[in-house]
């Protein structure tokens, strides 16, 4: 179970939105409704564009 949680904790992916969420909660000072209207803006935007 231990393996299972490290191979999968390491993909790209997931450290890359670790990453990018950490960087927003810094630059909106861990504010979480600001951060969770940031995350829906643009979600809405993809979602629109694509």
């Amino acid at each position: 179970m231990k393996a299972m949680i490290a191979r999968q904790l390491y993909q790209p992916a997931v450290v890359l939105s670790l990453l990018l969420l950490t960087r927003l909660m810094v630059s909106h000072d861990f504010n979480l409704t600001q951060v969770m209207f940031v995350v829906m803006l643009k979600g809405s935007q993809q979602a629109f564009h694509a």
